[in-house]
């Protein structure tokens, strides 16, 4: 969070954007989604 604020715009969302594509597509990402779709509490691993 704190490099975001160090750098310029186009860093800041290039850090960002690394960050989000680490975390998409994990297993706890889907079950996250399909919780909040089907009103349920996520059973995240």
């Amino acid at each position: 969070l704190n490099a975001a604020h160090e750098g310029s715009t186009a860093a800041g969302m290039a850090l960002e954007r690394r960050a989000w594509s680490g975390l998409f597509g994990t297993h706890d990402q889907r079950e996250g989604m399909r919780a909040f779709v089907e009103k349920r509490d996520p059973e995240f691993e």
